[in-house]
């Protein structure tokens, strides 16, 4: 089995090589462009069935300039072009979460997110659970730490970025959204996404300064293990709570709030059949480095063990979905 899937993703590596050689030399019909961000989901779907962990987000990156060159020059709001949205949203999507670990890692820009945003909406909270505006605000913030990290934004109007952004969050109120359905999991499951973005943003800009035992990184860990468990395992919502139990499990130091985040996780690699390995083995390092802190730091990034040679600062792209 294993050996008949190194054969598909090497036939899919070969045809998708071949069709971005015709694209670079002579373009390709709005089919075959499909095909590519097909394709392109496809490997890195694999990549998190397999461990969880592209490669330097090789997938992601060689199709970026697809995904934005369709947004700005098709109308993505007609019904035709539902399937190419999917895709584009898609791949979007992991592209914003791997800017978690890393805004320089970002590949695709606003005016991408935007036409998700405007298009799309009812298929992010379908597809991922994740409210359209919360997926907005926080791919517009990682934007902007990518900026800053470039010089390209000042550190002081990053800081007002962040500023907005939590507050935004904060003032967000799940009980005023349109979800798909009445059932109250929606509303949990859009509370720990708000969470988990608000651990993020509260790192920024620099992840070594605020402990775990600060209130507010307690508090977000805290709604998000509370909305986890208002959620029924039977709840098709459940198993959208994955990115939110992480980000929760690598901002706690709590023993018994790591060991429900351990429990929760593993019936939810049981539901999906992903193992996760790569996303495992990352919380576990955060959570031995914490004990031993043998930095002396304040805080245990987890952002800091995605890298592959820290000399280089070359980093993998850990994915959930």
């Amino acid at each position: 089995m294993m050996a008949l899937a190194l054969q598909h993703r090497v036939a899919a590596l070969r045809d998708l090589g071949c069709m971005l050689l015709r694209e670079s030399s002579g373009g390709l019909d709005e089919c075959e462009e499909e095909a590519v961000l097909a394709v392109v989901l496809l490997l890195v779907l694999h990549d998190v069935c397999e461990h969880g962990v592209s490669s330097h987000g090789a997938h992601l990156d060689g199709v970026a300039f697809l995904c934005e060159r369709k947004v700005k020059n098709v109308d993505m709001s007609h019904p035709s072009k539902a399937s190419i949205l999917f895709f584009i949203a898609t791949l979007s999507w992991l592209d914003v979460l791997r800017g978690f670990s890393g805004a320089e890692k970002l590949a695709y820009p606003h005016e991408v997110r935007a036409c998700v945003y405007d298009n799309w909406s009812f298929g992010l909270y379908m597809t991922f659970g994740c409210p359209p505006n919360i997926f907005f605000c926080i791919g517009t913030v990682i934007e902007a730490a990518k900026a800053e990290l470039a010089g390209k934004l000042p550190s002081e109007e990053f800081i007002v970025v962040l500023r907005d952004a939590e507050k935004f969050l904060r003032n967000w109120d799940p009980q005023s959204a349109v979800f798909p359905s009445n059932e109250p999991e929606w509303a949990h499951l859009a509370t720990a996404f708000r969470h988990a973005c608000l651990l993020r943003i509260i790192r920024w800009p620099d992840t070594y300064t605020i402990s775990c035992d600060d209130t507010r990184i307690r508090k977000s860990a805290e709604a998000i293990l509370d909305a986890c468990a208002n959620i029924p395992k039977t709840s098709p919502c459940y198993k959208r709570m994955l990115f939110p139990l992480f980000m929760a499990g690598v901002d706690t130091s709590s023993e018994h709030q790591k060991h429900y985040v351990d429990l929760s996780i593993e019936e939810i690699k049981t539901c999906t059949g992903f193992p996760h390995y790569g996303m495992t083995a990352l919380m576990n390092k955060v959570w031995t480095e914490r004990k031993l802190n043998s930095r002396g730091q304040n805080n245990v990034p987890w952002m800091d063990f995605t890298c592959v040679d820290k000399n280089e600062g070359s980093q993998h792209a850990y994915l959930f979905f």
